[in-house]
C-alpha cells in the first residue's frame, strides 16, 4: 500500500497543526474536529489531564514517532541546543517512518484529517515523506504567556521558556515555507472563536480541502473555555523580557505578512546558551530527585 495519500484523491485531506506547547494547539484541534476533520478515535487518542481538560488531541502513535526521533538523538521537547534534523541518524529516522507509517494509513481513509503535536514544528521534514500536500495551521501565542505557563508546569525560568517558544516558531516556518500555511493566534481563538474559525475553514477550503463547515456555535463555545486561559500577559510587557530577535518574531508571527525562513531573525548564540543553561539546571534537577 502507497503511504502517502492515495494519488487518485482529487483534493488534499490532510491537516497538520503546529505550534509551541501551550500555544493552543489543543485548542485549535478539538476545533477543526468539531469542524469536521478526523483526529482520531479515543483509543488513539491521549486522554484528558488537569493540565489540559479539554483533551490533548494528540495521536498516540505520532508521539511515539516524535519520542523515537528525539531519543534516538539524546534531545527532548526542550533539549534542543544540539539538536538538527540534518544530523538525525538514519537508524533513527528509519525506525521512526516505520512507527509512523500504520498512523498515516489509517488516518488517509478519512477525508480531511488533522493531527497535532507541538515537536512536529520539528520533526515535519521527516513525517512529509508519509503525506501529500498536506495543508499547516500554525497557531502563535505571546511568548510571556507560554513561558509563564510552563514556568507553572516544569519550573522553567520565563528566559527559558521564552527561549523554547523562539526555537519552536523559528523552525515551525523554517519547515513549512514551501507549503500551505494559515497562522492564527491563541487570542483571537479564545476571544472571537466563531470569527476564527470561520477565517480558518475559508482558507482551508480555498487550500482544496472540502468536508467541514462552521461548527455549531454553542459546541464551540463550550469547547473554547476562556477561563482555561490562566497565563495572561498585558500588551507590551514582551519588551522587558525578549531579545531583540525574539521581539522581531513575535512581531512577524502577530503580523498578516506571509514569513519565509529569509524573512526570520536568526537564532542567536545568546538563546543557544540559554537552552545550555536549561539542559544543565535538568541534569543537576534530576540529580537532586534520585
Amino acid at each position: 500500500m502507497n503511504d502517502r495519500a492515495s494519488p487518485s484523491s482529487t483534493h488534499p485531506s490532510q491537516i497538520i497543526v503546529l505550534g509551541m506547547h501551550r500555544s493552543g494547539t489543543s485548542c485549535i484541534t478539538g476545533s477543526l474536529e468539531l469542524s469536521g476533520a478526523h483526529a482520531g478515535y479515543n483509543s488513539d487518542l491521549t486522554g484528558v489531564s488537569p493540565e489540559n481538560p479539554k483533551g490533548f488531541w494528540e495521536r498516540r502513535d505520532i508521539r511515539n514517532f516524535c519520542d523515537t526521533v528525539f531519543h534516538g538523538c539524546d534531545a527532548d521537547w526542550w533539549k534542543l541546543s544540539q539538536f538538527s534534523v540534518a544530523n538525525i541518524p538514519s537508524e533513527v529516522k528509519d525506525k521512526a517512518i516505520t512507527l509512523a507509517k500504520p498512523a498515516i494509513r489509517s488516518l488517509n481513509v478519512h477525508h480531511p484529517w488533522v493531527i497535532k503535536e507541538p515537536r512536529l514544528c520539528l520533526l515535519l521534514p521527516i513525517l512529509l515523506e508519509l503525506l501529500n500536500h498536506p495543508a499547516c495551521v500554525h497557531i502563535v501565542r505571546n511568548p510571556l504567556e507560554v513561558a509563564h505557563s510552563i514556568k507553572v508546569r516544569n519550573g522553567f525560568s520565563l528566559q527559558q521558556g521564552i527561549a523554547l517558544w523562539e526555537v519552536y516558531n523559528h523552525m515551525a516556518i523554517q519547515n513549512t515555507h514551501h507549503l500551505k500555511v494559515i497562522r492564527i493566534r491563541y487570542e483571537s481563538l479564545i476571544k472571537q472563536s466563531e470569527k476564527t474559525m470561520g477565517r480558518v475553514l475559508e482558507r482551508l477550503k480555498s487550500f482544496g480541502i472540502t468536508g467541514l463547515q462552521q461548527p455549531d456555535p454553542t459546541d464551540l463555545s463550550q469547547f473554547i473555555d476562556s477561563s482555561l486561559r490562566r497565563h495572561k500577559a498585558p500588551s507590551g510587557k514582551e519588551i522587558n523580557y525578549l531579545t531583540t530577535n525574539q521581539l522581531e518574531l513575535w512581531n512577524a508571527l502577530r503580523s498578516d505578512r506571509q514569513l519565509t525562513p529569509a524573512s526570520l531573525p536568526p537564532l542567536t548564540e545568546a538563546t543557544i546558551h540559554v537552552l545550555q543553561d536549561l539542559e544543565h539546571w535538568k541534569v543537576i534537577t534530576n540529580r537532586l530527585h534520585t
